[in-house]
């Protein structure tokens, strides 16, 4: 009986030493993926998939991980065998496992499949605006400005604080010419962050084609003052 005991405390010792070891290991992960320490986190969530394979948080995030690798098919996979897992049970794993699906297929240029897998996701989250500003830059990469201003505009409707929607809205009047509106996009941009240089650097481009250049050279030298130094040839070029 003491022999069964002896045994029987072994074995749960081992299981307790086993689980705390899959707990520091997820830690671990989770601190090297924050750390941008892409190759670390990618260890410490292996670690733990050994020993719990349908561990759907360290999928997730070793998903996260490889696609920072430019691994999109370990990221397609490990995202997809989140929502294989449990189908019946849409959970908050599955909702980050479609974002992932839809982030990865849009950098692979598979915009339709990028918007399958976002889609999916509005539909469990209207008011997650970066599912409608990615659906809006898929659109965008196909030149269907139309689509893409649709989802710009849905996104600050759901947040009128949206200083990327209001910039998606610009960048899409941008590249149709539509330079008034792309202004005014841009300066709902910069109202919402005066230090949003992107937005400076775009707007100053629409003031350019108005030939406002003092306009756009005052936007160019805020750029610069914000440490967007690419600009300083067309400043150059530009201001006199």
């Amino acid at each position: 009986m003491k022999r069964t005991l002896f045994w029987f405390g072994i074995l749960l010792l081992a299981q307790a030493c086993q689980t705390q070891t899959t707990v520091d290991d997820f830690a671990l992960g989770e601190t090297a993926l924050n750390g941008g320490n892409m190759p670390a986190a990618i260890r410490h969530f292996d670690a733990v998939l050994k020993q719990q394979p349908q561990q759907e948080r360290a999928l997730v995030l070793r998903s996260k991980a490889k696609y920072q690798q430019h691994d999109y098919e370990g990221a397609r996979g490990d995202s997809q065998l989140v929502l294989d897992i449990n189908p019946a049970q849409f959970t908050p794993d599955d909702y980050n496992a479609l974002w992932n699906l839809g982030v990865i297929h849009n950098s692979l240029r598979q915009f339709d499949k990028a918007r399958l897998y976002l889609n999916k996701a509005k539909q469990a989250d209207s008011t997650d605006v970066r599912i409608y500003e990615n659906i809006g830059y898929s659109y965008l990469q196909e030149h269907n400005y139309p689509a893409a201003l649709t989802e710009f505009e849905q996104a600050v409707r759901v947040s009128p604080s949206a200083k990327t929607s209001f910039y998606g809205i610009g960048k899409v009047h941008l590249m149709q010419g539509h330079f008034e509106q792309a202004i005014r996009a841009y300066d709902q941009a910069i109202k919402l962050d005066p230090n949003y240089a992107a937005a400076y650097e775009n707007r100053a481009a629409a003031k350019y084609q108005l030939q406002d250049v003092a306009g756009c050279c005052a936007d160019l030298q805020r750029c610069i003052a914000l440490g967007m130094t690419q600009v300083a040839e067309f400043q150059k070029q530009v201001c006199h």
